[in-house]
């Protein structure tokens, strides 16, 4: 729940309050057999946050970051936690936007995780690319988080969440940064992608590569190639050639900028120009897979993919031309009846599609 009344995290009644809810809650369903459970004690999804004077001051003698208060407040529930005896229980807080950066002068307790979230990065370099401003401003901050706390977790973002069937080429970093957070020591991985309706963009794909590279960190590089292609040739069948064209494309175009996970839909996979013909060209290999499916389960799979180049290309079409033309029409007509035919329900975050949308219309305005 996003509540825009901040807690002042400095008010001792506040801090009262919640350690009598966190140990009802774990008098109620603690598991002493059980090898780990996690109470996470986190902010709002938003930025507001208590401004009083005690807070301010604090923070000011903690390094000047609003991450100060919210760790003294925590290590107190913590404190009260360990107590009790709860030695199989960790309570678990954000790094998240304006506790993103650590503080000074203060350290979470041994049983406190900190969760490191990624939600500012880019996601077309590695986030150990020193070109990358925005990624060396978070591999800043895991280093100082790594001086202070030695449970260290990462919420990490893995397509984009302004629209969910865009193409979202991230496959050339998946591998680089389980590698870079696994180097740097964090513990546990939580790895979002799109909870609200099926992936129309290669989701399937993306899980599988998620899924080994959580479970074998270690693995060389050429292994996660190896990986995809067996998962294209299972998955698609035997047009899978043009299914890792196609990944192969759209990851060297969206390397040219910086793939954040709130973008266009017309930018994840830029056009240098007005002329350039990358979105009819990553249709037509989908287009290919589609003709080489050797049954109606491939063939399902590889129009059920295609939605997402369908998507960008209509959004293209649209904001150059103004409107969906005679040209695209067709192509409108057929992701309309194909997101009818799979079912999807979200295209971006929040918004439902509407029962009856104009496929005529803005694409991005179906919702």
């Amino acid at each position: 729940m996003c509540c825009k009344l901040p807690l002042c995290l400095t008010n001792p009644e506040v801090v009262e309050l919640v350690k009598k809810e966190v140990l009802d809650l774990l008098a109620a369903k603690h598991d002493p057999s059980a090898s780990l459970q996690i109470v996470s004690l986190t902010q709002n999804d938003n930025y507001y946050y208590c401004e009083c004077e005690n807070c301010k001051a604090f923070e000011k003698a903690h390094g000047g970051v609003q991450s100060a208060t919210m760790i003294n407040f925590v290590n107190q529930i913590a404190d009260a936690v360990a107590e009790k005896g709860y030695d199989n229980v960790a309570i678990d807080t954000f790094a998240y936007q304006y506790t993103r950066k650590a503080p000074t002068g203060i350290a979470p307790r041994d049983n406190m995780i900190v969760r490191l979230c990624t939600i500012e990065c880019w996601f077309a370099p590695a986030l150990d690319d020193p070109s990358c401003e925005r990624n060396t401003a978070l591999m800043k901050d895991l280093d100082d988080w790594s001086k202070i706390c030695s449970r260290i977790y990462v919420w990490d973002y893995t397509t984009n969440y302004l629209y969910f069937i865009a193409p979202f080429p991230n496959f050339g970093v998946l591998w680089d940064n389980v590698r870079f957070f696994k180097e740097h020591h964090v513990l546990g991985m939580f790895e979002q992608g799109n909870q609200q309706s099926f992936s129309g963009e290669l989701g399937e794909l993306r899980a599988y590569l998620i899924a080994h590279l959580l479970w074998d960190p270690d693995m060389p590089k050429e292994r996660y190639y190896e990986l995809m292609d067996g998962f294209l040739r299972d998955y698609y069948g035997p047009g899978w050639t043009f299914v890792r064209a196609y990944i192969d494309r759209t990851t060297a175009r969206a390397a040219e900028r910086h793939l954040g996970i709130y973008d266009d839909a017309c930018v994840t996979v830029p056009a240098r120009d007005g002329n350039d013909p990358i979105h009819k060209e990553l249709l037509t290999l989908w287009d290919k897979a589609i003709a080489a499916a050797s049954n109606d389960a491939e063939r399902a799979h590889c129009e059920k993919s295609r939605m997402a180049p369908a998507f960008q290309y209509l959004s293209v079409s649209y904001d150059r031309n103004g409107g969906v033309t005679g040209e695209t029409e067709a192509q409108a007509a057929a992701l309309d009846a194909d997101i009818r035919r799979f079912d999807l329900t979200h295209l971006r975050e929040g918004s439902r599609l509407k029962p009856a949308f104009d496929h005529k219309a803005d694409p991005k305005t179906w919702c």
